[in-house]
């Protein structure tokens, strides 16, 4: 069979599931339609072959994100890391002749590099921030007048970042009042009911607050 004339993407789609959990088995199988449905996208530019591998290799990448000994799920968003490895191995192997890659395990592995790429920008992003966002609960007694005004801006970013009221409450009761979980839930039980609420949400925060440079930026400058 000619796989670039006589097979359509659902057909290959289903033939290269079919082939991928042969393979997760230990059984006999073989991945020239999971190769055809790479040639396609790369060659072709065809939506539908590359909607089908994101499809059918999700599962083995979040296994790889998760497995990434930088991988910090406190500050990374699996899913977020998977979708932008996928960004960065469509975008670089456009630059690329797809005839450079000879078989699935070759894309394969390069699609594991992208995923690296991904996570070492996110944990050097967070390393940047010289002082963690849990640690700006000391500004508030700041007296350096130019502290005071980046402490100010900080704060204005934070509540540009996170919009949503609850959050601005919550970050200000953790990150500038220093509450516990467990205060919290019981001072505000209308909108967290038990101190595990209240984790899910700080934890939320954070991963949003480390993302934007502008805070990032100006944690840096409070702490030269």
């Amino acid at each position: 069979m000619n796989l670039q004339n006589e097979i359509s993407i659902t057909e290959l789609k289903k033939k290269c599931g079919e082939q991928t959990r042969k393979f997760h088995k230990g059984e006999e199988h073989t991945t020239r339609f999971c190769f055809e449905l790479f040639r396609r996208f790369f060659e072709e530019n065809c939506d539908e072959a590359i909607a089908a591998v994101y499809a059918i290799y999700r599962p083995l990448i979040s296994h790889w994100v998760k497995k990434h000994k930088y991988f910090d799920e406190n500050f990374m968003d699996k899913d977020e890391v998977v979708f932008d490895s996928m960004s960065n191995f469509i975008f670089s192997l456009r630059r690329y002749p797809f005839t450079n890659f000879t078989s699935i395990g070759a894309l394969l592995s390069y699609w594991r590099k992208c995923i690296h790429t991904v996570i070492m920008s996110y944990w050097r992003k967070n390393k940047r921030s010289a002082m963690n966002i849990e640690d700006v609960s000391s500004l508030s007694g700041e007296t350096d007048y130019e502290r005071q005004v980046i402490a100010k801006d900080i704060w204005a970013r934070v509540r540009t970042v996170l919009c949503n009221p609850d959050d601005i409450l919550l970050s200000r009761l953790i990150f500038v009042y220093n509450m516990k979980p467990r205060h919290i839930a019981r001072e505000y039980p209308e909108k967290w009911k038990v101190p595990d609420d209240v984790r899910v949400n700080q934890q939320r925060i954070k991963r949003q607050l480390q993302k934007d440079e502008q805070l990032l930026q100006l944690l840096e400058a409070i702490n030269n």
